[in-house]
């Protein structure tokens, strides 16, 4: 009889402990749930912003401040395509002296 109350015991609050740790793991998923959420929202408005829609709140500060990072991310767009059509311009010019040299070839013969 006494075993069998340590095992009921064992199994009713352990029961309670599962119940108690799983309350805290889904309070803590809901917490980051929620700072995901505000983060999701911040940068939705700042993807708008980007896209020049929503600026009638901001002041000329940040409108300045929206104008710098929209000049450098159009910078660095700009070099990225300048960088692959180099790219693509040096992998022309080496199938072109492969035809090249394949037209003097067969031109000889």
């Amino acid at each position: 009889m006494h075993k069998t109350l340590e095992k009921y015991e064992r199994c009713s609050y352990g029961t309670l402990q599962a119940n108690h740790q799983s309350a805290k793991e889904t309070q803590a998923s809901y917490e980051e749930y929620i700072k995901l959420k505000e983060k999701h929202e911040a940068l939705q408005h700042l993807q708008r912003q980007f896209f020049g829609e929503d600026l009638g709140r901001l002041g000329l500060e940040e409108l300045e401040q929206l104008e710098r990072q929209l000049g450098s991310s159009l910078g660095r767009v700009r070099s990225l395509k300048t960088r692959n059509q180099l790219d693509k311009l040096s992998e022309l010019q080496r199938k072109e002296e492969m035809l090249l040299e394949a037209n003097n070839i067969l031109s000889m013969k």
